[in-house]
């Protein structure tokens, strides 16, 4: 069934007397090839993360107010927010002129970059942060076939949190919601 709803207008949710949903408009999303998990919905404050190319836009839902960050010179290629909502991470998908690919982290409280971690040469596909938010987990693009465990703080490899994928390639993180320990997850690939 296809609908239509006028600008300005609400949809009555069916066998929900009462409650509506107020139709919104997201403009910009870039979800282009090599482009994975690059669109944030963060229910808590409204508000809808997504990249643009080489641009990070955050849009509060409720508002229409944007924010731009413009750090990558470069395609970004996923996101991924902490469990606390503080802190957002963001990847590029491909090698900048220095030859690497960078994660920003940024401070959401300030949106400004508190660290940039160059660890990948040719690209990341998915990220995750885990349960604690102490650690992001970052899977490379098929070319580098690369997975790590990174701390937050210092944007150093975990002691041992480096494996080498042979042929397989990762295209998506999942983190266990029901661990109690630090790193828990999962990948498909």
């Amino acid at each position: 069934m296809d609908v239509t709803v006028d600008k300005g207008s609400n949809l009555e949710i069916e066998g929900q007397q009462g409650k509506t949903i107020e139709p919104v408009i997201v403009n910009g999303y870039d979800g282009f090839s090599g482009v994975h998990d690059n669109l944030l919905w963060t229910p808590s404050s409204g508000m809808i993360t997504y990249t643009l190319h080489n641009k990070i836009i955050m849009e509060n839902t409720r508002t229409r107010q944007q924010t731009v960050i413009t750090e990558s010179e470069v395609r970004l290629s996923t996101l991924a927010i902490s469990p606390n909502e503080k802190m957002l991470a963001a990847a590029e998908g491909e090698p900048s002129r220095f030859g690497n690919a960078v994660i920003y982290l940024i401070d959401l409280t300030t949106n400004k970059v508190t660290n940039k971690i160059t660890f990948f040469r040719h690209g990341v596909q998915s990220m995750a942060f885990s349960n604690c938010g102490r650690f992001l987990i970052a899977g490379s693009v098929p070319k580098e076939n690369c997975l790590v465990v990174l701390d937050v703080n210092s944007g150093l490899v975990c002691e041992g949190g480096t494996v080498i994928l042979r042929e397989e390639s990762i295209n998506k993180i999942y983190i266990n919601p029901f661990s109690e320990g630090d790193v828990d997850f999962v990948t498909i690939g």
